[in-house]
């Protein structure tokens, strides 16, 4: 079945050319329904090449959000770890100065002391 306007009028023209009104009538109702049948299956043949596209890009949007999630999360993993390893950092730094402070109070006593004993 065509569904093409040409087609459509030669078929109607056909019909004009029988006898009795409700051959006509009977005929123009058939070709009407056959021609309005094959444009709602083509309608419906696009819609459903449309919904199997937005399918397709909603399962790809799917699968970009889960790799993005994956990545969040190593990032978060890094960032987590960098920051541990900047405070460990920082404290063992922390921990030497106070260690070469008192050294150096240590010595400065001595110091003292010892110019006390020379005079």
């Amino acid at each position: 079945l065509t569904c093409s306007l040409e087609a459509v009028t030669a078929q109607l023209a056909e019909t004009a050319e029988m006898d009795g009104a409700q051959k006509k009538e009977v005929r123009l109702l058939e070709i009407y329904g056959k021609w309005r049948n094959a444009m709602q299956r083509g309608q419906l043949h696009k819609l459903q090449e449309n919904y199997d596209t937005l399918e397709l890009d909603l399962e790809r949007a799917h699968s970009l959000c889960q790799d993005m999630s994956t990545e969040m999360t190593q990032m978060e993993q890094r960032c987590a770890s960098a920051v541990s390893n900047h405070c460990s950092e920082v404290a063992q730094r922390d921990s030497r100065i106070a260690e070469l402070s008192g050294q150096l109070q240590a010595a400065s006593v001595n110091e003292v002391r010892s110019q006390e004993v020379a005079q």
